[in-house]
């Protein structure tokens, strides 16, 4: 019986050992991957040194998968050479390289973060590998992009992705199917842009204050966001499918379908001229928000040219005794009087 039990006792405390053992080992395996993992990425210390031994103009090793969030945000560099090693680039990468002129993004990059190229005052051009699947949030805002050419692996633009950057020209695939609010806001040399048939709504605000001249929204589209053309004082032609059954508010207001807005300095200088008592000019066909606000304005005539009157146009005018409203007004905005 005392061999029986001290050969099972032995056994369990081999089995204990050799149990104890392979957890070690799992142990150092998951550390030294760790280390591995950690090693590949390019972060702030590692881009500030390499910038340090290579000046502006960097080429990174490949040794390094990934280059880390704000790696090189806010630095002095002025050309990036990405080698095939790197799969994707952080957020704010490279936000506010104000001098950053060149950089090359290789086909083994299949993720690009948000804001990665956000305020690269200087980057004009930037070539997107086939193997990205996405723009993200505010890629290039504040950027000087003027052209750039989406490849077909593409299906979503995000928020703010291109907004008040420079371009001038963008090739949307039929690959896309989102776009998503602010995209192209306030890109004011952007002239015309062709939307693919894949994509089924215009967001909010997503060409506001833009400078397109016109627009053909296919009839794949159902809906068109708040402001989604809003001030777009160069748009003068859009086509719009029976397909659209929802426009948001102010959809295309201020824009130039609607003809000459008169705002808050056409309407001062109106009163410079005529006095309190003013007759608008029928060059007008809007009274913008604001236009009269808490001036001294006594009475007013308009014109038959003029189709609709901003927001709070005359709100607290306190000495306002006259308006007429002519039956080409169609749209009275909130608080107009």
């Amino acid at each position: 019986m005392k061999n029986i039990t001290t050969k099972k006792s032995e056994m369990k405390a081999n089995k204990s050992f050799t149990t104890s053992i392979i957890t070690i080992l799992i142990l150092f395996l998951t550390f030294l991957t760790m280390i591995e993992s950690e090693a590949s990425v390019l972060d702030a210390e590692r881009a500030a040194a390499l910038i340090a031994d290579q000046g502006t103009t960097v080429t990174i090793p490949n040794t390094y998968t990934v280059i880390g969030d704000s790696a090189f945000s806010d630095s002095s560099l002025t050309s990036i050479t990405i080698p095939n090693s790197v799969t994707s680039i952080g957020n704010q990468a490279f936000s506010r390289c104000y001098n950053l002129t060149s950089v090359n993004i290789p086909n083994s990059v299949t993720s690009i973060d948000w804001e990665a190229f956000y305020g690269c005052s200087k980057l004009t051009t930037i070539s997107i590998p086939d193997s990205v699947t996405s723009i993200p949030s505010g890629a290039f805002k504040d950027s000087g992009l003027e052209s750039i050419v989406i490849p077909n692996s593409v299906t979503s633009i995000g928020s703010l992705a291109f907004r008040n950057s420079n371009l001038t020209s963008i090739t949307i695939p039929n690959s896309v199917t989102s776009i998503a609010s602010e995209a192209f806001y306030g890109c004011s040399r952007l002239t015309t842009i062709s939307i693919p048939d894949s994509v089924t709504s215009i967001p909010d605000r997503a060409f506001k204050n833009s400078g397109l001249s016109s627009v053909v929204i296919p009839s794949s589209v159902t809906s068109i966001g708040s402001e989604a053309f809003y001030g777009c004082s160069n748009l003068t032609a859009v086509t719009i499918p029976d397909s659209v059954t929802s426009v948001g508010l102010d959809a295309f207001k201020n824009s130039g379908l609607f003809g000459p807005v008169l705002d808050a300095t056409g309407a001062a200088a109106l009163i410079a001229d005529q006095g309190t008592a003013v007759t608008i000019p029928s060059t007008y066909t809007v009274i913008g928000d604001l236009a009269f606000f808490d001036s001294s304005l006594t009475s007013v005539t308009i014109p038959n040219s003029v189709t609709s009157i901003g927001n709070q146009a005359f709100s607290r005018c306190y000495n306002l005794t006259s308006v007429n409203i002519p039956n080409s007004v169609t749209s009275i905005d909130w608080e107009a009087f």
